[in-house]
């Protein structure tokens, strides 16, 4: 009875509506992400009807747990933040680390659910389009020896060769910024104006794209990383400490989205 209850409830992962999607009339599933190649903007598909009915079956074989009115710590909250919703029939469930589901609408107030086979599957279906999301431990140890900041894809202002710096101290700044930083929610911040590429030890790079308003945030292979060394308290830090490694005023040097 109970779980009958959260199907009525939550309707937007009921499928009992098959008879009527051979009418024509399904309520498409649209994935959303953050694709690497965007730098910070998200991108949105809708998959094919069979990959659609089986991601709703295994949806509608979850056990909600209603959260509405709950006043503990939140069992998702420890969770890494992916970006990834799911849409359907007018709700919207977002996606976290550890197979949690978050479903947040005014009409039916807050469900919670953990069950990893959901986020493997849509993984799946975003790895079939090119999408590997970043495992934020990578982040966390680099030895830096090189970094270079480039103007971005998107950037509009005045281009130049990139900004290389292999200073011991300036790298050691560097990593621990980086090394630092925590994962996100998505911003509207100004990312892909400025390229940084970082170059470790064992002679991996990875890509940022730090904010060029002044926001301490950088965007990377889809996911928002914050960076504020004074993140719990009034005292905020800008983006300042990152570009000025590279010798740059970020609030004179960089232009924000158009």
């Amino acid at each position: 009875m109970r779980k009958m209850l959260l199907k009525l409830i939550l309707v937007f992962i009921l499928v009992c509506n098959l008879a009527a999607n051979a009418e024509g009339n399904m309520h498409s599933l649209r994935i959303s992400y953050f694709p690497a190649e965007l730098c910070g903007r998200s991108d949105s598909f809708v998959p094919s009807e069979t990959a659609q009915n089986e991601l709703l079956a295994l949806i509608d074989a979850i056990e909600f747990r209603n959260m509405t009115d709950y006043d503990g710590a939140w069992p998702d909250r420890a969770a890494p933040i992916c970006e990834i919703t799911l849409e359907y029939n007018g709700y919207t469930a977002f996606l976290r680390g550890d197979g949690w589901i978050r479903v947040n609408d005014a009409s039916i107030g807050i469900w919670l659910a953990q069950d990893s086979r959901v986020m493997d599957y849509v993984l799946n279906l975003l790895a079939q389009r090119g999408y590997q999301p970043l495992d934020p431990d990578d982040l966390r140890n680099l030895e830096i020896t090189r970094a270079e900041l480039f103007d971005g894809e998107y950037y509009i202002g005045e281009k130049h060769a990139p900004i290389i710096i292999e200073d011991t101290a300036k790298l050691a700044t560097l990593e621990a910024i980086i090394c630092g930083a925590v994962l996100t929610e998505s911003s509207g911040c100004p990312f892909g104006y400025a390229k940084l590429i970082v170059t470790t030890t064992n002679g991996n790079e990875y890509t940022l794209y730090p904010a060029t308003d002044s926001c301490p945030r950088f965007f990377v292979n889809g996911s928002f990383f914050n960076y504020d060394a004074h993140i719990e308290d009034d005292s905020h830090d800008t983006n300042q400490e990152l570009f000025g490694l590279f010798g740059i005023v970020a609030a004179d040097y960089f232009h924000s989205a158009q």
